[in-house]
């Protein structure tokens, strides 16, 4: 039981890590194809 819950834990933060580091390259690619398309 504890260790499952070491696993769910270890998943969620790295789920936590990968959306923080992922999400300002998402929005400056959305940001560029916006810019791209404006120009």
């Amino acid at each position: 039981m504890n260790f499952y819950k070491k696993i769910i834990i270890a998943i969620v933060t790295l789920s936590i890590v990968a959306s923080i580091s992922l999400t300002p390259r998402v929005f400056v690619a959305t940001e560029y194809r916006n810019y791209k398309q404006v120009t």
